[in-house]
């Protein structure tokens, strides 16, 4: 009598993370620093993964790293509206169940991301905005800080890094159970109007991710809203393109159809990396089997030439 056949346990995934540093035009004393931050929040991703963990908690490690840093916008380094103060976004969502969470208009906080965290795993809403929203995060361990702690330090201040780029950070993981999961955080576009809200916090938008793959949006954020940018990038690989070849569909797109330029990073169930941008610098970076890599820049000022 033979056993019964037993089910075979698929091949754990091979964890991937790519995050992004924002796009724009890094202003040029700027653009190694961003690109080393950004290979350093994936590494610190991908040794996340590697250990065991979940898509999420590398996601937000990363994030969080990089709203550490005052060469990019979000968390410290956060750009000042027309008052000259500071509110913070951010966006989490998850691939397999599609939660989210997302919060927007925040007073000054060190970790956005951590907002947009609690909101997915604890509110029965899907974004929360202003004060208010900060007040309901000190019940999950998300304090107020000194606006004077999101201001950049002296040695970033002439000119400041985000003056022309660095609007936004994101990642998108796939950890060894196949789970992606994608996020983004932004300190918002300097001199904006104080009551502005971009495309960072709206799922679809700035962030977006599903069981087929995830991508997160940097740029022109009203050009990004109008395309719905991080779900047009999904929906592409859904379809059967290439990540890469989804990403440049959908910012020339973009650029095309609404004036806007911007860049978008993505990662789909196999694990495979998108990349693109249409503005002169993406700071971006990439850890998986292979290594740690990234730089200051995917494409040219061109529409037509491949990463470099």
């Amino acid at each position: 009598m033979h056993a019964p056949d037993r089910p075979v346990e698929p091949a754990p995934a091979d964890p991937v993370i790519v995050v992004h540093g924002g796009a724009w035009d890094i202003p040029q004393r700027w653009r190694e620093e961003a690109a080393g931050v950004c290979r350093a929040a994936a590494a610190l991703g991908r040794r996340l993964l590697v250990d065991g963990a979940d898509a999420i908690d590398a996601v937000c490690a990363a994030i969080r790293h990089m709203e550490d840093a005052p060469v990019l916008d979000a968390g410290i380094g956060a750009a000042p509206d027309a008052f000259g103060d500071f509110s913070l976004d951010a966006s989490l969502m998850r691939g397999s169940d599609r939660a989210c969470g997302a919060v927007a208009r925040l007073p000054p906080t060190r970790h956005p991301i951590d907002l947009a965290r609690a909101v997915l795993e604890h509110s029965p809403h899907v974004m929360l905005a202003g004060p208010e929203a900060l007040a309901w995060g000190a019940e999950h361990g998300v304090m107020p800080c000194p606006a004077a702690d999101l201001a950049l330090p002296p040695a970033y201040r002439d000119p400041p890094p985000y003056l022309d780029g660095g609007d936004t950070v994101g990642a998108v993981a796939l950890d060894r159970r196949g789970a992606l999961v994608a996020g983004t955080s932004t300190g918002g576009v300097p001199g904006r109007h104080p009551a502005r809200v971009g495309d960072s916090p709206l799922i679809g938008c700035g962030t977006y991710c599903d069981p087929r793959g995830g991508a997160g949006s940097t740029g022109k954020g009203e050009a990004i809203i109008r395309m719905t940018l991080a779900r047009a990038a999904v929906d592409a690989i859904g379809a059967g393109a290439d990540p890469t070849a989804a990403c440049k569909a959908c910012v020339v797109d973009m650029l095309r159809l609404t004036g806007g330029r911007g860049g978008l990073i993505a990662l789909d169930a196999r694990g495979r990396v998108g990349l693109w941008h249409t503005t002169p610098a993406m700071a971006w970076a990439v850890a998986d089997g292979t290594g740690v890599r990234g730089h200051w820049r995917v494409i040219g000022r061109g529409l037509d030439r491949g990463p470099s």
